[in-house]
């Protein structure tokens, strides 16, 4: 079972950004820093555990009007994926922002999880870019 946490304490946080870094960065040959965004501070996080108590999986999300939230910065760590931690992040996301009014979601995915964020419900609307000049990004949407 996963079980999805907001970071709180300075360990929390620590862990957050190693698996931000290591799942969405270094493989990349990105700099240790390049994990941190500028609008972190006004943003929600969220920290995922495995039941085991292991962190596994990070996710934020920002609002881009009072309707519509924003997914960024999904990763989660080789060996646990498939097995719910990316469905719970993005559970946890669709929830809270739903209480607080929004009435979409959006992401931008990278190829290789266009298929995951299909299966958990979101459309794929348009390629967007091509980040690093490597990974092909597609916008995606979801009615919540």
């Amino acid at each position: 079972m996963v079980t999805v946490i907001t970071p709180e304490t300075s360990q929390e946080w620590e862990k957050y950004f190693e698996i931000r870094y290591s799942t969405l960065r270094e493989e990349w040959g990105q700099p240790i820093g390049s994990e941190h965004l500028v609008d972190d501070h006004s943003s929600y996080h969220a920290l995922a555990f495995d039941d085991e108590g292991k962190p596994v999986g990070v996710c934020r999300m920002h609002f881009n009007s009072p309707e519509e939230t924003q997914i960024r910065m999904m990763g989660v760590m080789p060996g646990t994926r498939t097995k719910g931690v990316g469905s719970a992040l993005l559970q946890y996301f669709e929830k809270r922002a739903k209480h607080e009014g929004a009435k979409k979601m959006v992401l931008d995915a990278r190829d290789y999880a266009v298929k995951f964020y299909e299966k958990n419900g979101y459309t794929l609307v348009k390629q967007t870019h091509i980040l690093w000049g490597l990974i092909p990004h597609f916008w995606m949407e979801k009615t919540l």
